[in-house]
């Protein structure tokens, strides 16, 4: 089931047992945060309500924490007064040394992938079998065996670094032409509704139910993504061994962008997770800048999402599915079921959107 954590001691539980002497526990998701958690722990939740319990994968919490103590690697141990160099925000540097903590955490537990989710993410009702069409598309995208003998470890297929589920804008790799399409897509944002901050894929060539999944040359925003083991390690070199000053989608845009050491990126359009804003005071939207903002927000709302389960939270606690509600009215009525192909000679330009 997708999303998941997985190692290669689950793999290889008989090896790992001569090695280690114990197996790590498996099914783990971690919520990156800050200091605030609690929505994300909920809405897990309440998602988890629509499945089997077999395919629970949300089971803990990873908490950021200010109070970390420093680590003398890289960036880790970097302050204003030690490091000139350093010109982020303290709390954008205070971001950046969780997520190289969360990195570290990855390679020193040998995990084959790890799912990384924001606490202000949300995320479509229908997640499970989008995150499965992503599936698909990911390993038809690196030419995944279909022999049943030599079965991917990674139900996203093999060889990949980076898998960008949730982002604010995501850019298609030049000259890359390989596109899986998916069509008649209910859970695809209308047009006039999707809103993103720098370059996206044109999507004009396509109807509106329609998604697309690619190989790209960088995303921002990290509202979701997951890293294969090798994609970590990778990673925390460029982050915290380099001299990197940057916020942390920068220094991923950039490895998807410049491909160093074969660093393959895999994007989705539109997104499949998007950024919740609650209804309330708007100086709780972010705690990554220290902004003097005093207006009240009296809904809320996820971009780019069609079933929101932040905004079904109600319905779902009631167990009333029935009243799930679609923020952009009601759903479309497709007249084909949804669908999946693998398309080369795709070239869709790229829009600047705002």
């Amino acid at each position: 089931m997708v999303p998941f954590w997985s190692t290669p001691e689950d793999l290889f539980p008989t090896a790992a047992s001569q090695i280690s002497g114990t197996l790590p526990s498996v099914s783990k998701a971690y919520s990156f945060s800050i200091c605030h958690h609690e929505p994300i722990n909920l809405t897990q939740s309440l998602w988890l309500l629509l499945l089997p319990a077999s395919n629970s994968m949300f089971s803990r919490v990873f908490e950021g924490n200010r109070s970390r103590k420093k680590h003398c690697l890289g960036l880790l141990a970097w302050t204003y007064e030690l490091c000139p160099r350093v010109f982020l925000p303290p709390l954008q540097l205070l971001d950046l040394k969780l997520r190289i903590l969360l990195l570290s955490r990855i390679v020193r537990r040998r995990l084959s992938s790890a799912m990384i989710i924001e606490d202000d993410a949300d995320w479509d009702l229908n997640l499970r079998s989008m995150m499965e069409y992503f599936a698909l598309g990911s390993q038809t995208l690196l030419d995944t065996s279909q022999d049943e003998n030599k079965a991917p470890r990674s139900p996203y297929g093999d060889g990949w670094d980076l898998l960008w589920f949730g982002h604010c804008a995501s850019s298609t790799a030049e000259g890359d032409d390989r596109r899986v399409v998916i069509r008649n897509d209910p859970n695809v944002p209308p047009p006039e509704h999707r809103l993103n901050y720098g370059e996206v894929p044109n999507m004009s060539l396509y109807d509106n139910n329609t998604r697309i999944i690619f190989f790209s040359a960088g995303s921002t925003c990290t509202y979701a993504y997951a890293l294969s083991y090798r994609g970590a390690i990778k990673v925390l070199d460029y982050l915290a061994i380099d001299i990197f000053n940057q916020p942390v989608d920068f220094g991923l845009h950039d490895m998807c962008e410049k491909k160093d050491r074969g660093f393959k990126c895999i994007s989705v359009f539109p997104q499949i997770f998007g950024d919740h804003k609650p209804a309330g005071s708007q100086d709780r939207d972010t705690d990554m800048t220290n902004r003097n903002i005093t207006g009240v927000r009296e809904k809320g709302f996820t971009y780019n999402t069609v079933h929101s389960t932040r905004l079904n939270s109600k319905h779902l606690i009631d167990g009333r599915t029935d009243l799930v509600e679609n923020q952009y009215g009601k759903d479309p009525h497709l007249g084909e079921p949804i669908s999946i192909e693998y398309r080369t000679g795709v070239e869709e330009g790229k829009l600047q959107s705002h």
